[in-house]
């Protein structure tokens, strides 16, 4: 009984030293908590290989957007993509991404340097990461298409 009381006492002593800052980072805040709700991720992947790894957030659901557009956060990586950025990820000539068959409008490349940077929800050095817009439609569905492999959806 001694052991118990002795251990729960250290517990309480060694809970009360701990910063705020640090629990305060436990705390997930709405914005992320929208981000993660409306990730979905996706793969091509041929004779075991994994050739094209997507992930989205639908961002209409997580900013304030005008309606007439679909804003998406696209991170893609491509197996042996090219370096070149005008050539490389959304602009690699093998891959076709629509949003019900119509292409994007604009295309925003997100890098270090870009001020929507730090709010990614998830982050590898491997993949490109773009914000991507479209006219607005119903329903919203992304297809993917890399060379001749299979045709992949995500739809929100």
């Amino acid at each position: 009984m001694n052991k118990i009381l002795i251990t729960s006492f250290a517990l309480f002593l060694s809970a009360g030293c701990a910063s705020k800052g640090i629990i305060e980072n436990f705390k997930q805040s709405n914005y992320n908590e929208k981000m993660i709700n409306n990730y979905q991720k996706k793969s091509i992947i041929s004779e075991l290989e994994t050739k094209v790894v997507i992930s989205t957030v639908y961002m209409n659901k997580v900013e304030d957007i005008n309606a007439s557009k679909d804003r998406f956060l696209i991170s893609l990586y491509i197996q042996n993509d090219f370096y070149e950025k005008k050539r490389a990820g959304m602009f690699n000539k093998h891959l076709n991404i629509t949003l019900k068959d119509q292409n994007a409008t604009h295309i925003e490349e997100v890098d270090d340097e870009h001020p929507f940077f730090p709010k990614l929800p998830l982050y590898t050095k491997w993949s490109r990461y773009y914000l991507v817009d479209f006219n607005a439609t119903t329903p919203k569905i992304l297809n993917i298409q890399y060379l001749d492999y299979q045709k992949i959806s995500i739809q929100y």
